[in-house]
């Protein structure tokens, strides 16, 4: 390898291991048990009423040690006051939530031994950001968008450092127009539509509520997007992980093979 001499760069090019994962799913499809196989410590943050009671549940089940703010980040004002806001009124409300959120977030990246970090719901945080720019305006179109799309990736790289997991509500995918529409039966995720440009995977959780609870494949995750190994995306990648195969370090070795020999560092 031919050796250059420039100041200010390097031949050696080193990138982090951390992985940033986009994960969405319907409700009870396994999203909130998977953040919690991810490498611990884990720090959670938690936008989504449910999921400190599955996360305690789950964290105890796997022996992981999972840490939480105190109080979770979850609306507690009375909506009907927050619905007749003024755009000013709403906006600076909506700010101070998020800047919290933020702040919580770089706690977590800050402290040496957190190993990930875990946001629950990203469509939460996105709805909240939205409002946090542009007051309860659901109307802003997607070129308008400038400020907070910037806020939210700025927010992603800053914590692309550590394993970063941030989950997504599911929205199902219509076709045709007007009075033709129909549900296609597919999904996508809810939140920062390119979320996909600025994480390493996107996957979907599925739970086949076809089959009962102890019928094999009623769980699975299929892979949508994979930055660092395409080749297990798209058909490739459905029912990439089955039942007790989905989790972290699963993922972690089908994205990369066991590269130390023995996958501890997904552990």
């Amino acid at each position: 390898m031919k050796t250059i001499s420039l100041s200010g760069f390097t031949t050696n090019i080193q990138a982090t291991d951390a992985l940033a994962i986009g994960l969405y799913g319907q409700q009870g499809s396994g999203k909130t048990r998977f953040c919690c196989t991810a490498p611990d410590p884990i720090g959670f943050i938690a936008l989504d009423r449910k999921a400190r009671k599955t996360v305690m549940k789950t964290a105890s089940e796997l022996g992981k040690t999972v840490v939480m703010p105190t109080d979770d980040f979850i609306r507690v004002a009375n909506p009907q006051a927050l619905a007749s806001m003024q755009i000013d009124a709403a906006m600076k409300h909506y700010r101070a939530h998020v800047d919290q959120i933020k702040l919580a977030a770089f706690k977590l990246y800050s402290h040496k031994d957190i190993r990930t970090i875990v946001i629950d719901t990203g469509s939460q945080l996105w709805e909240d950001m939205m409002f946090a720019n542009y007051g309860r305006n659901q109307r802003v179109m997607p070129r308008d968008r400038g400020p907070v799309n910037q806020e939210m990736i700025d927010l992603l790289n800053a914590l692309s450092g550590k394993n970063l997991i941030i989950t997504h509500k599911a929205d199902e995918i219509w076709t045709g127009d007007g009075d033709k529409a129909k549900p296609s039966g597919k999904f996508k995720h809810a939140g920062f539509r390119h979320i996909e440009y600025h994480i390493n995977v996107m996957a979907e959780m599925v739970c086949d509520e076809r089959k009962s609870r102890d019928d094999e494949g009623r769980f699975y995750m299929n892979v949508k997007m994979c930055q660092d190994n395409p080749d297990i995306q798209g058909p490739n990648g459905t029912k990439l992980l089955i039942d007790e195969e989905i989790s972290f370090p699963m993922l972690a070795m089908k994205i990369y093979g066991d590269e130390n020999g023995n996958g501890d560092q997904w552990m």
